[in-house]
This record gives C-alpha cells, sequence and structure tokens, in this order.
C-alpha cells in the first residue's frame, strides 16, 4: 500500500438530500433518546427536517432519511433506520446514528457545527455511528461544496463507529481553507476491516492552499480487533490540485491500535494522492500497536514506540529516538534507533 493513496473521494462531493419535511408535535406513545423523553419526534416514514432550539432537545427520527440539526444546547439525537444527516450544534451533545434499535443506515453525523460558510466552535461531544457506513466528523466543518470557508473547533469527543467501514475526522474540516482544532478524543471503530480514521482536523486543498492545524491533541485510536484501512494520530491535510499547497501543523502524543487487517497506521500528520506540495510541521510522542496482518507503520517526528506484532511488517521511526518491535513475521525497519524483533 503506497503511504500517499489515502485521498478521499467524498471529501469533494456534496451530501446526500433529503425530503423537505417538518416534525410533528411529540405523540401520545414518545420515543426515548439516551433514555430521555423526546421532545421532537420525526413522523413521515420518508424522513423528516427536524430542527432543535437553543436549549436542551431530545430529538428523535424516523425510519427515513432524516436531517436532524439540534442548534444549540446539550442535545440528545437518535437517528433510527435510514441515512441520516445529524448535525449536533453547539453544546456537549449525544448523537446516535441508528439509536433506539435501528436498523443498519449510512448516516452522515457533525458533532457540532456544518454550514456553507465560516463555522467556529467544538465542544465535547458523544457519538455512535451506528453499524452501517458512516461518516464522522467529531467537530466542525465549512460545507465542502463550496469551499474556501474555514472551520475551528477541536472537543475532546466520544466516538465509537460500532461497526460497518466509516470514516471518521475527529475534529474539524474544511476545503480550501483552514481547519483548526486538535481534541483529546477517543475513537473506536468496532467491526468492519475498511475504516479510515484522522485523529485531528483535516482540509482539502482543490483550487488554493488549505491547512489542518492545532496542537496537543493527544488521542487514543482503536481499528477493532479485525482492524481497518488506515489511522492518521493528527492531521490530515490533501493537496488535490496540481498547483496547490497543503499544510499540517501541530501534534498531539497519540495511541494508535490496529487490529488482524493489514493496515497503515501513522503517528502524526499525513498527505492522501495529491497532486500539489504536502507541507507537515510538528509531532508527538505516539505508541502505534499493530497486530495481525501486514502492517506498515509511521511514528514520523517524536520519541515514538512501534510494535507490529504478527505478519510482515514495515516500521519506520521517523525523526527523533523512536524504540520498535517487529513482533513475529518478517519485519523491516528505517530510522529506529532502538529495535527488536527485526534483521
Amino acid at each position: 500500500m503506497s503511504r500517499r493513496s489515502t485521498t478521499l473521494l467524498w471529501f469533494a462531493s456534496g451530501v446526500v438530500a433529503v425530503p423537505l419535511l417538518v416534525a410533528a408535535p411529540v405523540s401520545a406513545a414518545t420515543p426515548t433518546c439516551f433514555g430521555v423523553t423526546a421532545t421532537k419526534v420525526g413522523t413521515n416514514p420518508a424522513g423528516d427536517i427536524i430542527t432543535g432550539t437553543a436549549g436542551d432537545d431530545v430529538i428523535v427520527g424516523i425510519a427515513g432519511g432524516d436531517f436532524i440539526d439540534g442548534l444549540g444546547g446539550n442535545d440528545r439525537i437518535c437517528g433510527l433506520d435510514g441515512p441520516d444527516e445529524l448535525v449536533g450544534g453547539l453544546g456537549k451533545d449525544r448523537i446516535d446514528g441508528d439509536g433506539n434499535g435501528g436498523a443498519d443506515g449510512e448516516n452522515l453525523i457533525w458533532g457540532d457545527l456544518h454550514s456553507p460558510g465560516v463555522v467556529i466552535g467544538g465542544d465535547s461531544d458523544i457519538i455512535l455511528g451506528g453499524n452501517g457506513r458512516d461518516i464522522i466528523f467529531g467537530d466542525s466543518e465549512a460545507d465542502s461544496i463550496l469551499g474556501g470557508f474555514a472551520a475551528t473547533g477541536g472537543g475532546a469527543d466520544l466516538i465509537l463507529s460500532l461497526g460497518g467501514n466509516d470514516d471518521v475526522i475527529a475534529d474539524s474540516f474544511a476545503r480550501d481553507a483552514t481547519a483548526a482544532g486538535a481534541g483529546n478524543d477517543v475513537v473506536d471503530t468496532g467491526p468492519g476491516t475498511l475504516d479510515r480514521v484522522f485523529g485531528d482536523s483535516a482540509c482539502l486543498a482543490v483550487s488554493v492552499a488549505c491547512t489542518a492545524s492545532g496542537d496537543n491533541g493527544n488521542d487514543k485510536i482503536s481499528l477493532g480487533t479485525d482492524g481497518g484501512e488506515l489511522a492518521i494520530g493528527d492531521h490530515f491535510a490533501v493537496p488535490f490540485g496540481s498547483d496547490t499547497v497543503a499544510t499540517a501543523s501541530g501534534g498531539g502524543n497519540d495511541t494508535i491500535i490496529g487490529g488482524s487487517a493489514a493496515e497503515l497506521l501513522v503517528g502524526d500528520s499525513d498527505s492522501g494522492n495529491g497532486a500539489g506540495k504536502f507541507v507537515s510541521t510538528g509531532g508527538g510522542d505516539d505508541i502505534i500497536l499493530a497486530a495481525a496482518g501486514n502492517d506498515q507503520l509511521f511514528g514520523d517526528d517524536g520519541n515514538d514506540t512501534l510494535k507490529g506484532g504478527d505478519g510482515n511488517d514495515s516500521l519506520n521511526g521517523g525523526n527523533a529516538v523512536d524504540n520498535c518491535d517487529g513482533g513475529a513475521g518478517i519485519d523491516t525497519q528505517t530510522l529506529c534507533e532502538i529495535f527488536t524483533g527485526i534483521p
């Protein structure tokens, strides 16, 4: 697997459309979300648009493609069945893509703000993706269709995708602009071998330069026992356009735990398969633990600990003093000052 082959095509695409429907008042048989009685409930099986208030809302969707925006307050949002778009808004929100025993939908979830403009804010949210293939932003996102708008936010989020092959950006995302934020996030993708996790912020440079920045995001990332496709501990910046520059700045002390799949695990910031120029500064003291599978481990900057586990692994410590343990299998090392289990 090439290290520069991780461009996510959905970065450049729009979000799914939902019907322009309005939630009805709460019925007598009111459902709950995270154990609390709902204040707003969807009713149309085709899907609803439900908007919260500035206060603490409890919103439950319906078995269709819902769009739910909690706005302000510490909200509880449950999407139920269908491919939902769920936006927590500012506040310490709890969001469940397939809440209350709903079927496995392919959900698009923002912990805080999603807007075609400048967005600022990132509180500490709890996000449960469900068993479908979900795309999860832990904090805010500047609209990925229009581009050119900055996104700032880096709350300490708990993101549990539960299952499916998911894409997770734990902090903020922006296109052709700055994405700033690096919270102390905990991400566990659960089952699914095609999961992709980015511990801090991410940006895509299509027409002009972009920057993903933020220091001290000390993240804990687990790709589940079956593993995933890749995990980047810090920022992800993609120079998509041939004349663009994508910059990743800042890093934290991350812990990345892989699984049995063949994975790409990077402790600090990284770039995708971009045509332009990638610039990275900063890094932390990371711990990267692979399992079975033929894995690629990159420590980059900082005093890192890399353990390959079973399989034929490639370990690259990067700068500083790194400790590499290849484990079982035929392993190779580069820039590892201390190494065991490697010829």
